[in-house]
């Protein structure tokens, strides 16, 4: 990591422009985040998500994989109401490039409804899997991937309200999917 860090820094000078260059302090951020440095990874991705603004403006998906990144850092560390900050820039980028059905929208959804989880607002959380299941449903079939992370948070949330029952429905239909993708 120490290695990475001095090489962008000298590849900073002449690469502040350069995707290549965000994309790689996007990733040396959230590797900040994977190990616990919150503070480096945060500030690394606030200078990336600036940067991306100066150049590329504010609606792309450079910065909708910077908002996704700190939202889903954020939802770790408890911190919900900021998370719900970055999703929902991310949610209003998306629709503004894509409209309201495209499967990058979907996996907003996704995570907002992991944080209203965490909040133990359930019926909001139903509410936004519900959204990103019909969306996936659509744009990639009952069988993609993305659908049994909605079915696994489905039947997650199912399962911390108390209705084991579809719980398990929920997590059996995840179940050969993941099995088919990933073996």
């Amino acid at each position: 990591l120490l290695k990475a860090e001095k090489t962008m820094k000298m590849l900073l000078p002449c690469a502040e422009d350069c995707l290549d260059w965000v994309k790689t302090n996007c990733y040396l951020g959230h590797a900040y985040l994977v190990l616990g440095d919150c503070k480096k990874g945060f500030a690394l991705l606030e200078k990336v998500e600036k940067t991306v603004k100066i150049y590329w403006g504010e609606e792309n998906l450079e910065l909708v994989s910077v908002y996704n990144t700190l939202a889903n850092k954020c939802m770790k560390l408890d911190n919900y109401n900021s998370a719900f900050q970055y999703l929902s820039k991310a949610e209003k980028i998306i629709k503004r490039l894509f409209g309201e059905g495209h499967s990058y929208l979907a996996e907003i959804y996704s995570s907002m409804g992991t944080a209203y989880c965490g909040l133990s607002d359930h019926k909001k959380a139903i509410e936004c899997n519900s959204k990103a299941w019909k969306i996936i449903k659509k744009t990639r079939g009952e069988d993609h991937p993305h659908a049994a992370k909605i079915y696994c948070n489905f039947g997650c949330l199912y399962g911390r309200i108390g209705d084991y029952e579809k719980s398990l429905d929920f997590l059996f239909k995840a179940e050969p999917i993941a099995r088919k993708e990933y073996g």
